[in-house]
């Protein structure tokens, strides 16, 4: 990730990893999956004014703490727009589509997210409480957009297997074992999803707290529970699809199956035919 030169001094950079190990490398800040074990784990922790540019490895989300006054709403408004306009410039640069940064501005916070990369602009006093909440929403969207993009990835697989959801063939068997990998692969993002679906779509939480209104508007102005359920579509449309194909190929294999036993038997029984005439032969020759 490029800089952000408009960044005002006392400006922390965190580089976050998403990661599983047992004994991380850099302090944990939070639980972001129960079901895999996954933390946020900070890799390094940096002041603006001795930034260097580069992720760096093991380095998922650039978080940025910018601290703020509260006193000029105008600033920090301009402050905003440019931050937006400098990261939408980045995503272009990285990235052939790019999403839209999305921004959030609630009381005396904002918070801008653009993949891999997450700014959080509130007063100093606050950015424990407000990091934590927008950590874990920039995960939970940072995962439903590698699982679309995994989907996304797989339409022209699908559109090769639509032809052997209809019938299957002697020449489409040595494509089993592709498309057994491909099923295996649907479903694990289908039970990703699933995993991921709770987190996207949270119940809003009594008595609410800048944090958990913050996390709140973060997943609606990212359109979480649209896109989930597209998501879903689209995951039901390939695993029926790649469902389909599997069933041809598995009773394509039993006609043959069956086939190759119906020919057995009718040798068998053409052999035994012949040994019965030969014998009859050799009896009335013998007479």
């Amino acid at each position: 990730m490029s800089d952000l030169p408009n960044l005002p001094a006392g400006s922390e950079r965190v580089a976050i990893g998403f990661t599983a190990e047992e004994a991380p490398s850099g302090a944990v800040l939070l639980l972001v999956d129960a079901a895999t074990k996954r933390r946020a784990v900070a890799r390094a922790t940096e002041p603006r004014e001795s930034f260097t540019p580069g992720a760096g490895a093991g380095v998922d989300l650039e978080l940025w703490l910018v601290p703020t006054s509260g006193e000029s709403r105008e600033e920090e408004e301009l402050l905003v727009e440019a931050l937006r306009a400098e990261l939408a410039a980045a995503g272009e640069r990285d990235r052939a589509a790019p999403p839209p940064p999305v921004v959030v501005a609630l009381q005396s916070a904002y918070v801008l997210w653009s993949p891999g990369v997450l700014v959080l602009l509130s007063p100093r006093e606050r950015w424990l409480a407000l990091r934590r909440a927008a950590i874990d929403a920039a995960f939970v969207i940072g995962e439903l957009r590698a699982i679309e993009e995994a989907v996304e990835a797989t339409w022209p697989e699908l559109e090769a297997d639509a032809s052997l959801a209809f019938e299957s063939s002697e020449r489409a068997l040595p494509r089993r074992d592709e498309l057994r990998a491909r099923f295996s692969r649907v479903l694990a993002l289908r039970m990703r999803l699933s995993r991921l679906a709770p987190r996207a779509l949270l119940p809003h939480v009594h008595p609410p707290t800048l944090a958990s209104q913050l996390a709140e508007r973060l997943r609606e102005r990212a359109r979480l529970p649209e896109r989930l359920e597209h998501l879903r579509e689209k995951l039901e449309l390939q695993f029926q699809a790649v469902e389909l194909a599997s069933q041809r190929f598995s009773d394509y294999a039993l006609a043959r199956t069956g086939h190759s036993l119906e020919w057995v038997i009718i040798v068998l029984l053409a052999g035994q035919t012949i040994l019965l005439l030969v014998e009859l032969l050799a009896g009335y020759g013998a007479a």
